[in-house]
């Protein structure tokens, strides 16, 4: 599934136990996140999905408190879900790690790799959701 004129392309793909959701974006604003989010959300709940892959290629990130906003609504329409971001952009690795211990400080599963090889490995793994609480790839 892509989006018509919408500032970002969100495609989902379920892929067995994980819902597979690649967005692409050249910049995000809090709506387009929140909104893209959501739709993720959506479609776990169509599914009954409770694992998640989000391939994100933005190479950019809001500033740190548009951030933390987001990840609170996230936590809220996500909740528990284990969700792992791939993300290939260097220059933003550093805020991406940060997001990730945001997000596991309000005791949400989320992880942060650089690789979908690496992503789809610690979503399999049925025992990483309490191992390695704070870093980032396997």
């Amino acid at each position: 599934m892509g989006s018509g004129s919408s500032p970002y392309e969100l495609i989902l793909e379920s892929r067995g136990d994980y819902l597979y959701a690649r967005v692409t974006a050249e910049k995000i604003d809090p709506r387009s996140a929140t909104e893209y989010l959501q739709r993720i959300a959506a479609a776990c709940s169509k599914e009954n999905i409770g694992k998640v892959l989000i391939d994100r290629r933005i190479p950019m990130m809001m500033s740190d408190a548009d951030n933390y906003l987001l990840i609170l609504d996230m936590t809220r329409f996500l909740g528990h879900k284990k969700i792992a971001f791939v993300n290939p952009f260097d220059e933003i690795n550093a805020k991406m790690d940060l997001s990730e211990v945001m997000s596991r400080n309000r005791n949400a599963p989320y992880r942060v790799f650089k690789t979908e090889e690496a992503a789809v490995r610690w979503l399999e793994d049925d025992d990483s959701i309490d191992h390695d609480l704070h870093s980032s790839d396997a």
